[in-house]
């Protein structure tokens, strides 16, 4: 977040010095649309630019923040359910656990699920863009090389951590379904082995893990995908810009 915000304010003192005192060519933050109304003076235009690139930070790094202290919250909450089963708490204690850790996931899940297929796609396509504006840069002289790449690693980054965060959800998930499997549940009345059993079903059925509709699940096999896909996209890009 601060790397992120940080850049634009940078980036803004060195345009309005050097625009002020070394009478500088008037130059933006970014290559982006500035509305007329705004885009007739410099300042002007200027000071929405990095307005709407600072809201957008700080929209980016409250989600992404949020994805890592859901996980956190989760994962602790699931390894105190799997030490519940290892110590050998009542069935029923951990039964009632296992459900409301279910159906706090289940609504966590529908809530992120369409943003991280989004981030999926768009940083895809952002990384992609950024290598092939880097690969141009260097090409014509390497300027505008440094401004690319850092878009590149925070995307890239950005997206490692999402999907870090689904690997460690998924890990602790199996580690649950593995002390639940290998406990001593079978020494336990009839009616504590069905719960169990219900347990195991309802882990297999009904993982932990965060996905879109159990098309796509995030995990870090989803951030070599992510990779893999930019370097389709890349090259592709590349051939068309050739054939130009």
């Amino acid at each position: 977040m601060y790397v992120f915000c940080g850049y634009y304010p940078l980036r803004t003192i060195n345009l309005l010095v050097r625009y002020f005192i070394f009478k500088s060519p008037q130059k933006f933050v970014e290559a982006s649309w500035i509305p007329p109304f705004l885009a007739y003076n410099y300042l002007t235009g200027l000071l929405y630019q990095v307005a709407t690139c600072l809201c957008t930070g700080f929209t980016n790094a409250a989600y992404t923040g949020l994805i890592i202290f859901l996980t956190i919250q989760l994962s602790g909450q699931i390894q105190v359910l799997r030490r519940a089963m290892e110590d050998g708490h009542p069935i029923k204690q951990c039964v009632i656990l296992h459900q409301k850790l279910l159906r706090l996931f289940f609504r966590i899940n529908r809530l992120l699920n369409a943003l991280m297929l989004a981030e999926y796609i768009l940083s895809s396509l952002y990384s992609c863009i950024s290598t092939f504006l880097i690969l141009k840069s260097l090409s014509s002289g390497g300027k505008g090389v440094a401004n690319n790449a850092y878009v590149l690693v925070l995307v890239l980054l950005r997206v490692f951590l999402i999907c870090y965060c689904g690997n460690i959800i998924q890990t602790q998930g199996e580690k649950l379904h593995s002390s639940v499997y290998f406990g001593e549940w079978y020494r336990k009345r009839l009616p504590e082995q069905k719960s169990v059993q219900l347990m195991l079903a309802l882990t297999m059925v009904q993982p932990f893990k965060y996905n879109y509709r159990r098309i796509l699940t995030v995990d870090m096999a989803l951030f070599l995908k992510s990779i893999h896909t930019t370097y389709s996209y890349l090259t592709m890009l590349l051939s068309f810009a050739d054939h130009k």
